[in-house]
């Protein structure tokens, strides 16, 4: 998971540093399970208290502002969208190099199985759709310069409506 920390901390200035390490916590438990339980005691555990603790509950109330009423996360969903789709488009193309490869040489010993490395873990059928097609750009949602590093998201690729509409209103 990319972290943009201007971004980040335009969103968060007002947390305090025990509020950001729960923040942070619970962020990255999102993006490794696409997602949090609603339960509060796991929310607690995940965030490093228990669910007694007094300091959650004050804790809670301030990371609860930057979730939905569901612990929905609008920017990780999104980043996870392009995730989704940066690797499906890697494992096209590393079908299409197979199959072209196949036609001109067989493989050699050093070549690696793409397949292997995409295991799926993302799950991109659930973000993938063939009916809503979007040119995906890798700039940064606030439009920040970073870096270019040369690669972009490439040609236009379908993605489900609910990530399509996830991703435009990011950009506003």
């Amino acid at each position: 998971m990319r972290l943009y920390v201007a971004d980040y901390l335009a969103d968060t200035r007002r947390l305090t540093t025990l509020e950001h390490g729960a923040y942070m916590l619970l962020i990255m438990e999102y993006w490794r399970n696409r997602g949090l339980p609603k339960n509060d005691e796991q929310l607690a555990r995940i965030a490093g208290f228990s669910a007694d603790d007094e300091r959650w509950l004050s804790v809670r109330s301030a990371v609860a502002q930057h979730f939905d009423e569901n612990w929905r996360h609008e920017r990780i969903e999104i980043e996870l969208a392009r995730a989704d789709l940066k690797s499906l488009q890697a494992k096209k193309a590393a079908a299409k190099s197979l199959q072209h490869r196949g036609k001109k040489r067989p493989l050699s010993k050093r070549s690696t199985d793409a397949q292997q490395t995409l295991s799926g873990r993302y799950h991109t059928s659930d973000y993938i759709s063939k009916s809503t097609s979007l040119e995906v750009s890798s700039e940064p949602l606030n439009g920040a310069k970073e870096p270019s590093r040369g690669r972009t998201f490439g040609s236009t690729t379908s993605l489900s409506s609910e990530a399509l509409a996830l991703m435009n209103k990011a950009r506003m």
